[in-house]
C-alpha cells in the first residue's frame, strides 16, 4: 500500500477485531488496534535479532515525520548502534537529570523557608 499511503487514506483506516498492520515501507508500518488507535512502529534487524520500536501515534506523528524518523533509526543502526538501546538510555539520562532537577528545587524551596522563617524571628 505504500505508493498510495496519504493522510487522508491513512485517517480512513477503520478499526476491526484484530490488530493489524498497513506496511509504509522499510520496516516502517502503521499498526491499527482494535480501540481505533493507530500507531507507527519501526521492525528492524539488530546484531540478529529482531526488533520493534514505536515512533508515535497517528495523526500527531504524520507520514513524513514517521519516515523520518525511519530513516534516522536507520542511519542509527548502521552506525552499529540499536535504536531500541539508544532510547533506553537516552530515557534513563532524562530520568536521571529530572531526580536531580526535584532534588534541587526541594533543597531551593527548604532554604527559602528557612529564610522567611529567620526573618519572622528577627
Amino acid at each position: 500500500m505504500d505508493a498510495n499511503l496519504d493522510s487522508k487514506a491513512l485517517a480512513a483506516l477503520g478499526s476491526k477485531e484484530k490488530p493489524y498492520k498497513v506496511g509504509a515501507g522499510s520496516g516502517l508500518f502503521l499498526e491499527v488496534t482494535p480501540n481505533g488507535s493507530k500507531l507507527w512502529r519501526l521492525k528492524y534487524r539488530f546484531g540478529g535479532k529482531e526488533n520493534k520500536i514505536s515512533l508515535g501515534a497517528f495523526p500527531g506523528v504524520s507520514l513524513e515525520q514517521a519516515r523520518k524518523a525511519r530513516d534516522e533509526a536507520r542511519a542509527t543502526i548502521q552506525a552499529g548502534i540499536d535504536p531500541s538501546a539508544l532510547r533506553k538510555a537516552e530515557r534513563a539520562e532524562r530520568s536521571k537529570h529530572r531526580a536531580h532537577a526535584k532534588a534541587f528545587r526541594l533543597v531551593m524551596s527548604l532554604d527559602r523557608a528557612d529564610h522567611r522563617d529567620a526573618e519572622a524571628n528577627s
